[in-house]
């Protein structure tokens, strides 16, 4: 689980990133976090990021510009923010938006809304092994073996057969678009409509064929991932 914590104040941030690991201590997770202190810096790291903990006033920038551009750009990142204004709680409503944390109500305020994040998060994802099934872009059948290609751009091969995979990844945002391959919706870029019969979906940097046999059941899952998202597909 990755934790970004966007402060322009350092302080502030040590602070944040002591109840961060204060869960990790607790929980026996493995987190991994980075902090930034401008909303251009975080905006690099968005893809990468589970959580992010957001303060509103970052010097002469908004906090409020970062989940307009997570939420508009469809990005799984789970919000909270912290301010030292607490007349700032009726402006941070949003479809990323899991709570907010007055800067001197962080202890216990913060770490309770971090547990709240953290079982969102594990409701959202499965493991194969040390492998999150968040991190997954798409999955190739091999055998006996499946071939799974992570977000890194690295491969890792696990032994299981398709049909059980597809099983195990049906409450997730994951469906079959051939006999030989699954995708995460997450990292569907567009879909392409090359002939009639000839659909594709642009993960990464390949196209991966939808076979006819499957292409109902890729649009409707598509479509209402798109809808809870708001984004235009």
């Amino acid at each position: 689980m990755k934790i970004g914590i966007c402060d322009d104040n350092e302080a502030y941030r040590k602070m944040m990133r002591k109840e961060c690991e204060a869960l990790e201590c607790g929980g026996g997770r493995v987190i991994s976090v980075s902090e930034y202190s401008s909303s251009d810096e975080v905006k690099e790291d968005l893809k990468s990021l589970d959580i992010l903990l957001l303060d509103i006033e970052l010097g002469e920038e908004s906090g409020f510009s970062v989940r307009d551009y997570i939420e508009e750009n469809g990005l799984d990142v789970i919000i909270i923010f912290v301010s030292a204004h607490s007349d700032y709680v009726f402006d941070s409503f949003g479809m990323n938006v899991i709570g907010f944390v007055r800067k001197s109500d962080l202890h216990p305020a913060l770490g309770k809304l971090l547990l709240k994040a953290a079982e969102r998060l594990n409701r959202n994802e499965i493991y194969f092994d040390d492998i999150s099934s968040s991190g997954i872009s798409y999955i190739v059948s091999s055998g006996v073996y499946v071939k799974f290609h992570l977000e890194s751009g690295s491969e890792k091969l696990y032994r299981e057969r398709m049909h059980n995979l597809e099983r195990q990844l049906s409450d997730l945002d994951f469906v079959r678009i051939h006999r030989c391959c699954i995708v995460n919706l997450k990292f569907v870029k567009k879909v392409i409509n090359k002939a009639a019969h000839e659909k594709y979906v642009s993960v990464g940097n390949k196209n991966l064929k939808i076979s006819d046999n499957y292409y109902k059941e890729f649009k409707e899952k598509y479509s209402e991932y798109c809808r809870k998202r708001a984004v235009y597909c």
